[in-house]
């Protein structure tokens, strides 16, 4: 159990899989990972200076499979598990399985063979948010685009796909992809958020994507503890954007002119997401950092209009021109279908309320 040990096999798929006091859910974790219909994986187990009862978990499930290597490592973030785990890996393709949650049992056979056939860097399909109590029960989350499935795509020609909900953990990636274009996570402790950057750069570089319409994970909603439920976190959002821009401005360079507008568009998406879960108290520091950041964005010529749906850039425009008259006005929407109409009349009259109306009917 060293950390980050190099191995020399090459397995078809190494599964990694972060852990941090998940003694709670972790053995339906490993028994969904143990029980794949694809033999050739390797999973990575690596616990994150868990204090709990993980680290016997983990032993137990080793002695019984050689297939699980585990990685012990003092406490440093998710971030830093996961490239610890990416270190480390040897498999053709990469796939992540959070502790909490567990996966269904053709799900890497599945992926494999489609990015396969499709000879695809990267597959997603959907996934189930799940919930063990009071009952059990899936919900089906349907976040590929309807209009992709199927088909093997650029991301360069389709921006759409960097508004996908990140959801890391329901694809996969070849490492060479990750490797040839250091494709890593932000490493701070304690942080949420943090495969809004892996996300992003996966979509930058990646020239050949799959999506599909099935699920393979189901994503646990009833961990109390779960990171991206704390409001004190919030912020991290900021770093992984800052984290992106790192990345084009250092890593891909070339890809900075063309991707500067798709990022100032989904810094607003995720922006505005974060504010309307906020309470009261906390949404007038985080839009003043919001707006700043955004206004620089701005000034420095990333507005690109054309990749705004028009709701959007009225958005954009009221929360420059005005934070405190725009937090307000978002503050009303949350009143049901007829506050929501009063947003869009005042950020852009009736014609702005249309074109809500109508990307809502065609799925937009």
């Amino acid at each position: 159990m060293n950390q980050c040990p190099q191995t020399d096999n090459s397995p078809e798929v190494s599964l990694l899989v972060p852990i941090y006091n998940a003694e709670r859910y972790l053995e339906q974790c490993l028994r969904s990972a143990l029980g794949q219909t694809l033999d050739d994986i390797e999973i990575i187990a690596i616990n994150d200076g868990s204090t709990d009862d993980s680290g016997r978990i983990l032993e137990s499930f080793a002695e019984r499979d050689r297939r699980l290597r585990v990685i012990e490592k003092p406490n440093s973030g998710y971030g830093a598990s996961l490239n610890c785990g990416l270190a480390t890996a040897r498999g053709e393709y990469v796939a992540v399985l959070e502790a909490d949650d567990w996966m269904e049992a053709d799900a890497l056979a599945s992926l494999l063979h489609h990015a396969r056939r499709g000879d695809a860097q990267v597959v997603r399909g959907n996934y189930w948010h799940y919930w063990s109590a009071p009952r059990e029960r899936n919900v089906l989350q349907r976040v590929v685009p309807e209009g992709f499935i199927g088909q093997t795509i650029d991301p360069a020609r389709h921006s759409e796909l960097f508004s996908i909900t990140p959801s890391i953990w329901a694809g996969l990636y070849r490492r060479d992809l990750l490797e040839e274009n250091a494709i890593r996570f932000l490493e701070s402790p304690g942080a949420s958020y943090q495969d809004t950057a892996f996300a992003f750069k996966v979509w930058a570089a990646a020239r050949r994507v799959l999506l599909l319409r099935a699920a393979f994970v189901h994503y646990r909603q009833d961990n109390e503890d779960s990171s991206v439920k704390s409001e004190a976190k919030v912020f991290c959002v900021m770093e992984e954007f800052a984290e992106v821009a790192r990345f084009l401005r250092e890593d891909r360079p070339d890809l900075l002119e063309r991707l500067a507008g798709v990022l100032l568009r989904e810094k607003l998406r995720a922006y505005l997401w974060n504010l309307d879960r906020l309470s009261p108290a906390a949404r007038p520091q985080f839009l003043s950092v919001a707006h700043d950041d955004l206004a620089g964005d701005v000034a420095a010529g990333h507005l690109n209009e054309s990749l705004l749906r028009p709701w959007h850039l009225c958005e954009l425009k009221a929360l420059l021109k005005d934070p405190i008259w725009f937090l307000t006005l978002r503050a009303s929407r949350s009143g049901g279908p007829a506050s929501r109409v009063r947003y869009y009349y005042e950020l852009g009259g009736a014609p702005l309320v249309a074109r809500v109306a109508w990307g809502a009917l065609v799925g937009h």
